[in-house]
């Protein structure tokens, strides 16, 4: 198990370990133990259990494999010596990790569910890559070697020496001399600068020192790279250079002495935003002003705008180094009333500064979290410069946000579902474009019991590798072009810490709250521009500035008044509220709100719905009632509205529901309340029809129980205070759990019965069945009896015939078998004569092939030797005698050397007729072959040629001595055939007399 926090080196390690192995034997190391490495490498926690080892389909009944196991199966088929490594990159716990026991301990072996046991070779390995062991068991970690990654131990000057040298594009401005410059402004700044953001700074989401410096590095080289500016969106970039021309860095030379100042400027300028942002950017507000006056003392030679601070401007490229302020690049907003009120971006400061720098991180293809409170405009912001980029640029956005039930399965499915497929293992974005996935709310998805998050796994996964496995054929899909943008509220409130493993592959940039001129701007042009665009009355649109510094003014004083505490957790009040009460008051239109009265009720009925309806207690509506009339008298001068006029009998209240199912639905003031009711009440009629069994005092006790039930948990919660010094809280929310949990309880109950009674109904459906079913066979039965008689009659008679039969094939039967062992017996008798007269023939035939071999050993020289004998010697005539006894001819040498001299010599001997020689012709040859001296080898030692032919007549005589001896068997062996056959020819008529029915 490699362990440690991240940007450690882990992955790099069993990498580099891999690709050392691999060269060791590409080099024919003679140790063995230097084998090639092949790894795969997956993460179980953004695949299920079934998916990660096999599962049974509930409903077939079918296995479906799983990825570990599909992988493992595939490393054991492997037939060569290379070493197969399965890296598991992911959070170890009792979920997954306790089914690998069996793998890790002597055994190797894997055990699935279906009954299969892989086990595996030595050459495997399992490799597991971590965080921490925070919920791995001890019966795990027993079972591996441990190996610690400290990121201390590494650091960030690695990472950032191979980004100044080696990613870094060659040739001007990036001379040896710049890049030495640049490594000396690292080495100077930016370790003091990680110390004392750790120190002083607290961020929302929390960052690791090698992210910061992936970020400043990304950053510093998109900003200062002319080409990032111009090739990839200058269209939509705020720097632009057609509309704001730079300085071509690649055009300066660093050996000119003007070059060489205007060149180190820039470098400075770009050093100091670059850290600013990357370092900085990941801290809260309070933070980051700190760390603003930090830059401005580390670069006293950079120019910052006129008081501001390095986050108030961008470096300007027109003269090298100068700081411009933000404010020259914010464009002016215009109403569009096609728009909806969620599509509205009003352009201020901070839009355009988190814009700009997106999408500088963006032309890097570099990931990016933005965070920030609850409605500071993250997700507008990121859409708004999605859609620009969409216009300007190469770039596809996506958008996908996420919540506590996103699961990793259905997030993998709409991000292939998004992506173009180029090959079975490839997709991307579509030709020539770049995709940009939108992630909104990546912190939602729920904790699992052990702390893991699929979907962050799954995001991260691709982040890591690029890419991910398909789900059911279990091949690596790879994911090209494609960058990943973030969003995200800090952690609380259903929103999770994620894994520092993911976050440490993006740019983390908190936005931070609006300020009061920020939102007065902001929402002084919606309003202004909806006024403007529907044509309200003068008197209703010089209200605008009223209504939002009396909104912001009051959303100020509630946040730091009415404070969350346990009995009021909801008392959170952030942007989105003071949004909330604006987009209400752009629901009216000027016939509703054609006065300014008119337009002071609306403004504070939306106040009231928004703040007032959020308060639990008589002390706190008091406190709202008290400070919103003392705005509108100081903001409105509307000294005759009184609290009776507003949040008495007759409460103050707007609605579009009064004329329901017309197309053209009015804001408006509700003054008729018996009208307001009975619109109501006629909508609820079909939602409450459901409990019209209840009688009116049944409905009314059930009410008032909830109410008592509650009030005794507040009486006896202070009871418990007062005894055990122990607070128990039970809020507003309880009361509505208590009624929750009742009508839950309550639906159960509904469909126990409903199954009960279904049941029952389903019971009796098919008794009444059965009964009809019954019914109709005893009909069918008593129709079919005089067919049973008959059929009972012709089978009784059919029951005589068979059996008459029976005993004429039992008499066959016997007479078969009594024919077949007569059978049996022939053959075993043909078998062995057959075997008697082969044994004999096996005696005479090897000296007879000897022979003949010897014959085809001879040639004309041979023959020559002699027949060029005068006189031949003794044996030599005694052999010739015995040849020409054999072929009939006279036993003399003149008519042995004519004999000789007949070019089908040897041909005569090879093809004589041996099983029929004649009998005085045998009785002339037996007188030669009795003689002692006639041997083979005797004659051999005078001729050589006459030693074969003397061989020859040796085999001829033994040959037909044995075919004298086996010429009666055969004629025996003949006779017991044809007695064999004859009797299996009986036979085989009996068993067709027999027939099939008898066997």
């Amino acid at each position: 198990m490699l362990v440690g926090p991240t940007t450690g080196g882990k992955t790099v390690i069993y990498r580099t370990l891999a690709k050392a192995l691999s060269k060791l034997r590409a080099d024919g190391h003679p140790d063995d133990n230097y084998q090639t490495v092949r790894y795969d490498v997956l993460n179980p926690k953004c695949i299920t259990m079934g998916e990660l080892y096999g599962e049974f389909n509930e409903l077939t009944q079918e296995w479906t494999d799983g990825l570990g196991s599909s992988l493992m199966r595939a490393n054991v088929a492997d037939e060569t010596q290379d070493w197969r490594w399965t890296v598991f990159d992911g959070p170890v716990d009792a979920i997954w990790i306790e089914s690998m026991n069996t793998v890790l301990d002597d055994n190797m072996t894997l055990c699935l569910a279906n009954g299969e046991r892989i086990k595996l070779k030595p050459e495997m390995r399992m490799l597991f890559e971590v965080q921490d062991l925070a919920v791995a068991s001890p019966a795990t970690v027993s079972r591996c070697g441990m190996v610690y990654v400290d990121p201390l131990d590494l650091g960030w000057r690695p990472f950032a020496f191979t980004w100044l040298y080696n990613h870094l594009p060659e040739g001007p401005p990036y001379t040896d001399a710049v890049r030495g410059k640049i490594w000396d402004l690292m080495e100077r700044h930016l370790d003091p600068a990680i110390a004392w953001i750790r120190r002083n700074s607290a961020e929302p989401l929390a960052t690791v020192d090698t992210q910061l410096i992936y970020s400043f590095c990304f950053l510093f080289e998109a900003v200062l790279s002319w080409e990032a500016a111009t090739l990839h969106g200058a269209a939509s970039s705020d720097c632009d250079p057609e509309k704001n021309p730079m300085v071509d860095l690649r055009k300066l030379d660093p050996g000119n002495e003007e070059s060489a100042k205007l060149l180190d400027k820039i470098i400075q300028s770009t050093f100091c935003f670059s850290m600013a942002w990357s370092i900085g950017g990941s801290c809260d507000t309070k933070s980051r002003q700190m760390f603003a006056q930090y830059c401005e003392q580390e670069f006293e030679s950079v120019s910052f705008p006129r008081g501001g601070s390095v986050y108030d401007g961008y470096v300007d490229f027109v003269k090298g180094s100068r700081f411009l302020p933000w404010e020259d690049l914010v464009p002016k907003f215009a109403y569009k009333d096609t728009d909806s009120y969620l599509q509205l971006l009003v352009p201020n400061v901070d839009s355009v500064r988190f814009s700009y720098v997106v999408d500088k991180m963006l032309t890097q293809q570099k990931s990016v979290l933005l965070t920030g409170m609850t409605g500071v405009g993250k997700s507008v912001i990121l859409a708004n410069l999605l859609n620009r980029m969409k216009v300007h640029s190469a770039v596809v956005p996506v958008t996908m946000t996420l919540s506590a039930q996103s699961n990793a399965s259905r997030i993998q499915l709409t991000i292939e579902g998004k992506l173009e497929k180029k090959r079975k293992t490839l997709l991307g974005a579509p030709v020539n474009k770049k995709m940009v996935i939108l992630v909104d709310d990546v912190n939602m998805p729920a904790v699992e019991e052990y702390g893991a998050q699929p979907p962050i796994e799954l995001l991260r996964l691709l982040q890591d590798l690029g890419g991910f496995y398909d789900r059911k054929k279990l091949f690596w899909k790879e994911v090209e072009n494609t960058t990943l943008l973030l969003c995200a509220a800090p952690p609380g409130g259903g929103r999770n810490e994620m894994t520092p493993r993911f976050t440490r592959h993006s740019m983390v940039l908190c936005m931070p709250n609006a300020s009061h001129d920020a939102m007065s701007v902001i929402f002084s042009s919606i309003l202004g521009g909806f006024f403007a665009a529907y044509k309200f009355k003068p008197d209703v649109q010089a209200l605008i500035n009223a209504m939002v510094g009396g909104t912001i003014e009051f959303y100020e004083k509630i946040s730091a008044d009415l404070l969350p505490t346990p009995a009021k957790s909801h008392y959170l009040f952030n942007l989105r509220d003071v949004s909330k009460v604006f987009q209400g008051v752009l629901m009216a239109r000027p016939a509703s709100c054609n006065s300014a009265d008119k337009g002071v009720k609306l403004w504070i009925h939306e106040m009231s719905r928004v703040f007032y309806d959020r308060l639990i207690n008589e002390d706190d509506r008091k406190w709202y009632v008290e400070t919103l009339l003392s705005l509108v008298k100081v903001k409105f001068r509307a000294d005759n509205l009184q609290a009776d006029d507003l949040f008495g009998a007759a409460p103050l209240m707007w609605g579009d529901f009064l004329k329901p199912g017309s197309d053209n639905r009015v804001y408006e003031e509700i003054t008729d309340l018996g009208k307001m009711a009975k619109v109501l009440e006629d909508y609820n009629d079909e939602f409450l029809e459901k409990i019209e069994a209840l009688d009116d005092g049944m409905k009314a006790s059930l009410a008032q129980e909830c109410v008592v039930v509650h009030q005794s948990v507040l009486r006896w919660s202070e009871v418990f205070l007062e005894r055990l010094r122990r607070h128990v809280y039970s809020t507003p929310k309880s009361y509505l759990d208590l009624i929750h949990l009742y009508t839950e309880m309550l639906s159960e109950k509904r469909e126990e019965k409903m199954k009960v009674q279904k049941r029952l109904v389903v019971g009796l459906d098919k008794l009444r069945e059965a009964n009809s079913v019954v019914s109709s066979l005893q009909e069918e039965l008593t129709a079919l009896q005089p067919i049973l008689a008959q059929k009972k009659v012709e089978t009784d008679e059919l029951i005589v015939v068979v059996t008459e039969e029976r005993k004429k094939a039992d008499e066959v039967a016997a007479k078969v078998a009594s024919e077949e062992a007569v059978v049996r017996e022939q053959a075993e008798t043909v078998q062995a004569i057959q075997a008697d007269a082969q044994k004999d023939l096996d005696v005479a035939m090897p000296a007879l092939e000897k022979a003949i071999k010897s014959l085809d050993a001879l040639d004309k020289k041979d023959i020559t030797e002699i027949k060029s004998f005068p006189k031949p010697p003794a044996l030599v005539m005694m052999t010739m005698e015995a040849v020409n006894t054999l072929l009939g001819e006279k036993p003399d040498w003149d008519t042995a050397k004519r004999v000789l001299s007949d070019s089908q010599f040897m041909t005569k001997l090879k093809e004589y007729d041996k099983d029929n020689i004649p009998a005085n012709v045998l009785k002339k040859l037996e007188k030669y072959i009795q003689k002692p001296e006639y041997a083979p080898d005797s004659v051999g030692n005078q001729s050589k040629a006459a030693k074969s032919l003397c061989m020859w007549t040796h085999a001829m005589d033994t040959y037909s001595k044995v075919a004298k001896t086996v010429e009666p068997k055969k004629k025996r062996l003949e006779e017991m055939n044809q007695q064999l056959a004859e009797a299996t020819e009986v036979t085989s008529q009996s068993v067709g007399e027999f027939g099939v029915e008898g066997f």
